[in-house]
């Protein structure tokens, strides 16, 4: 008996997620290619580079800090009392691979962000900005999965 998509979705949805991020990624890389040429994507970074990658290394690196303090209150109230039906349910789990998952694309957006800051090579910071897109929009998959289900 073959699996429909609602079935299969509950067990892979890191999958999926990352499935349409990568493709809403590429529909927005695509978008700037067509939209803007080369050199005007090359002048913005030149003009705009610290001030882009700054405030998507803060930006990445506040959230990464709320999840990891979010997972340190889980943890150091697992074992009481009140939280002893939640670490029961099959949701407990789920929450901890959402949220290793995010800290993993975030934390990796943030070193990219700080390498794109020290890098002075255009052709570099071009592949990064569309790397750091990628990784964006996977990190706010999992982050307004981890709001919206858990």
């Amino acid at each position: 008996m073959t699996e429909t998509l609602s079935d299969n979705y509950p067990k892979n949805f890191l999958t999926y997620e990352l499935i349409i991020s990568l493709l809403i990624s590429g529909i927005a890389i695509a978008i700037i290619q067509l939209k803007w040429s080369p050199e005007e994507v090359h002048k913005w970074m030149f003009f705009n580079k610290s001030q882009f990658y700054s405030l998507l290394a803060t930006i990445s690196g506040t959230l990464l800090g709320f999840i990891i303090t979010g997972i340190s209150v889980i943890l150091s109230l697992s074992g009481s009392q009140k939280l002893e039906k939640a670490t029961e349910s099959t949701q407990f789990k789920k929450i901890f691979v959402v949220y290793f998952s995010t800290i993993k694309f975030l934390a990796f957006t943030v070193i990219i962000s700080i390498i794109g800051f020290l890098v002075n090579n255009d052709s570099i910071n071009i592949c990064l900005l569309y790397l750091l897109i990628i990784l964006s929009i996977i990190s706010s998959f999992r982050i307004q999965f981890g709001f919206s289900e858990i």
